[in-house]
C-alpha cells in the first residue's frame, strides 16, 4: 500500500495511473473488460473468449488492512487533486515498513490527472466504503473529509488532449462526474439508514451538493490552472449540466430527509435558500438559461417541504426569513435582461414561474402570518405591493413588447393582498383555537426538536392594516392612472391589460367595502377613512368608464356599494 501510495503521487502520468489500477486490483480483484469499458478505457484486443466475463475473486483481506486501505485511499485522493501533494511516504529500499516510513511533500505534478485517474479511484470508493462504513469515524465524512476530496476532483479541469476520449453512460455529464454522484449516493444511502452512525454527516453531504450547484454560475477554483483566464469554455460545457443534475439530486435528498433532527438543527434549508438565490438573482445573466429555471423550480419544491417545518421552529430558523424575503425580491425584480427579445410564449412561461412564487406566498406564508416574524411579513407585503404595480409605461407604445409587462403577476399579487386584507385573523389561529391541548411529546414534534407551535400568537391587526394600506394605495394609483390615460388617449382605446387591471381594482374596492361591514368599530377605523377618500376618484371615473362597457358596469356596482358605508355611519 505504501509503494502504491508513493507511486500514485508521482510526477509521471503513466506511473500514477498504473499505481491506481494496482490499488484497485489489490482490493477488488482483476477488473473485466466491461469494468474497464465503464471507466472509458476500452481494450483493443478481446483476448480469450472467457476473459471478458471473468473477474478474479476479491482478495480475503483482514479487517485492519481494509481500514488501512481506506486511509490510503483518502491520502491518494488528496494527492491527486493538487499539483503539490503533501504527506507522501518516503520509502526505504531496505525496510519499507510502516513503522519506519517517513512522510514528506511529493514531487510537483507537471501534468493534469485525467478521467482515467479519477474514475479509477472513484470506482474503488463504493466497494471499499461498503466494507469499512461500520468502522470509520463520522468525521471522515464531514465536509473536510470525503466531501472536500470529491469537490476537488470535480474542480480539476479536463485537458484538451483528454476530452475527445471521454465516454459516459450519461449523455449530459462526464464519467468522472457520474462517478462522483455515484459516490455521493452510496454515502447518502448509508446515512439515511436508521442504524447508521454516519447520519450526523448528512448535512455536510447536502452542502457538498450545494457547492456543486453553484458551479452552474461560478467556475471552480483549481490549483492546476493557476491564474489563467481561458477556463470559461470547459467550465460551461462540462460543469453546467453536472451542476443542474446535482441540484435535482439535492432536492431529492432533501425531500426524503427534511424532517431529520440533524437536518433541522443544522439549518440546511437556510443554506439551500441562500444558494438558490444566486442563480435566481442572475436570471438572464446565467451562462445557461436552463439554470435559473431549474433553480426556481427547486426553490419552490424545497420551500413547500421546508416551510411547514420552519413555521414550527421559528427560533431555529431565525436566518431563514430574511433569506427567503431576499430571494423573493431578487428573483421577481431582477435587474438582468435577456440577451435577445423574448417572444410572447417565452414571456408567458417566464411570468408563470413568477406567479408560482406568489402562489407559494399565498398558500404557505400569508395564512400563517401570525406565527412568523413581523419584519418578514412586512417585507412580503412590500413584495406583493411592488409586484401588483403595473410596470407598463402608458406613453411608450413599444413597451407592449417589453418583458417587463407582467399583467398576470400584477393580478396575482393584487389578489394576494386582497386575500390578506379580508381577514383579521389567519386560518392557523382559527384552527389552533379548536385544537386540543398538546402533550409533552408534541412539543418536540417527535424528532427531539423543541416546537414553537404553542407560542403565544402575535396580534395580526397591524399586519392586516399594512396590507389594507398597501391595497388602497394601489387602488388609488390605478384609478388615477386610468382616468388620466383614458382622457389623454383621445379616440384610441387603452390596452386590454389596463382595462382588465381597472376592472380588478373596482371589484376589489367593492370586496373591501363588504369586508368592512364585518369589522367591529368599522366607522372609526383607518380602513373606513381610506375607502371614503377613494370616492372622489371613482366619481372622476364616470366619464372615462363609458369607453368600456365592463368598466362602466363594475363602476356602477362599486358606487352602489358606498351605500353600505353611509348606512354604517348612520346606524353606528
Amino acid at each position: 500500500l505504501q509503494y502504491i501510495e508513493y507511486l500514485a503521487a508521482s510526477d509521471n502520468n503513466e506511473m500514477s495511473l498504473a499505481a491506481l489500477k494496482s490499488f484497485q486490483e489489490v482490493l477488488l480483484g482483476r477488473a473485466s473488460q466491461q469494468t474497464l469499458a465503464d471507466m472509458g478505457i476500452r481494450e483493443r484486443s478481446v483476448g480469450a473468449a472467457g476473459n471478458s466475463q471473468t473477474v478474479d475473486e476479491v482478495p480475503p483481506l483482514p479487517e485492519p488492512l481494509w481500514i488501512s486501505s481506506w486511509q490510503t485511499w483518502m491520502r491518494i485522493s488528496c494527492s491527486l487533486i493538487t499539483p503539490h501533494p503533501a504527506n507522501i511516504p518516503v520509502l526505504s529500499s531496505e525496510h519499507p515498513s510502516t513503522a519506519n516510513t517517513k512522510k514528506s511533500d511529493g514531487p510537483t505534478k507537471h501534468y493534469i490527472p485525467g478521467p482515467s485517474h479519477f474514475t479509477t479511484v472513484l470506482h474503488i470508493f463504493s466497494p471499499l466504503f461498503e466494507r469499512v462504513k461500520k468502522k470509520i469515524s463520522v468525521n471522515e465524512l464531514k465536509y473536510e473529509g470525503v466531501p472536500r476530496i470529491l469537490k476537488g476532483i470535480i474542480g480539476v479541469p479536463v485537458s484538451t488532449e483528454q476530452a475527445p476520449f471521454i465516454m459516459s453512460t450519461c449523455a449530459e455529464i462526464t464519467p468522472t462526474q457520474e462517478a462522483v454522484l455515484d459516490c455521493v449516493r452510496v454515502m447518502y444511502l448509508e446515512m439515511v439508514d436508521s442504524s447508521s452512525a454516519l447520519r450526523p454527516a448528512l448535512p455536510d453531504l447536502l452542502r457538498l451538493m450545494l457547492d456543486f450547484t453553484l458551479l452552474s454560475i461560478r467556475a471552480p477554483t483549481t490549483e492546476f490552472l493557476g491564474k489563467k483566464k481561458d477556463s470559461t469554455q470547459w467550465w460551461v460545457q462540462n460543469m453546467v449540466p453536472f451542476a443542474e443534475l446535482s441540484l435535482r439530486t439535492l432536492v431529492e435528498f432533501y425531500a426524503n430527509t427534511a424532517h431529520y433532527h440533524q437536518i433541522i438543527q443544522s439549518t440546511v434549508l437556510v443554506d439551500i435558500v441562500k444558494c438558490l438565490t444566486q442563480p435566481m438573482e442572475l436570471k438572464y445573466d446565467c451562462p445557461s438559461q436552463s439554470t435559473w429555471k431549474t433553480a426556481a423550480s427547486a426553490f419552490l419544491t424545497v420551500l413547500r417541504l421546508g416551510l411547514p417545518i420552519a413555521r414550527q421552529q421559528t427560533r431555529v430558523y431565525r436566518e431563514l426569513w430574511p433569506a427567503t424575503a431576499d430571494a423573493f425580491e431578487q428573483f421577481l425584480f431582477t435587474t438582468s435582461h435577456p440577451s435577445t427579445p423574448l417572444n410572447a410564449d417565452e414571456r408567458k412561461r417566464h411570468e408563470f414561474i413568477d406567479c408560482q412564487i406568489i402562489e407559494l406566498i399565498r398558500t404557505e406564508i400569508l395564512p400563517y402570518a401570525n406565527s412568523l416574524p413581523s419584519e418578514f411579513i412586512q417585507r412580503i407585503i412590500e413584495v406583493l405591493n411592488r409586484g401588483s404595480i403595473s410596470t407598463l409605461d402608458p406613453n411608450d407604445v413599444l413597451a407592449l413588447d417589453s418583458y417587463l409587462q407582467r399583467a398576470d403577476l400584477s393580478r396575482v399579487c393584487f389578489d394576494a393582498l386582497l386575500s390578506m386584507s379580508q381577514s383579521d385573523e389567519p386560518d392557523i389561529i382559527r384552527s389552533a383555537s379548536s385544537q386540543p391541548q398538546t402533550t409533552a411529546d408534541d412539543l418536540t414534534d417527535g424528532i427531539g426538536v423543541p416546537s414553537d407551535r404553542n407560542s403565544s400568537p402575535r396580534n395580526t391587526s397591524s399586519l392586516g392594516a399594512s396590507a389594507i394600506a398597501s391595497l388602497l394605495a394601489r387602488c388609488r394609483q390605478v384609478i388615477a392612472g386610468y382616468v388620466r390615460d383614458e382622457q389623454g388617449a383621445g379616440q384610441l382605446p387603452l390596452p386590454q391589460e389596463r382595462t382588465v387591471e381597472m376592472i380588478s381594482v373596482l371589484r376589489a374596492v367593492r370586496t373591501l367595502i363588504e369586508g368592512l361591514v364585518r369589522r367591529d368599530n368599522a366607522v372609526n377605523s383607518d380602513f373606513y377613512t381610506g375607502l371614503v377618500t377613494l370616492y372622489p376618484l371613482l366619481i372622476d371615473c364616470v366619464p372615462s368608464s363609458r369607453a368600456d362597457v365592463q368598466v362602466e358596469q363594475c363602476l356602477m356596482e362599486t358606487l352602489k356599494g358606498y351605500q353600505t358605508l353611509l348606512l354604517l355611519k348612520v346606524h353606528r
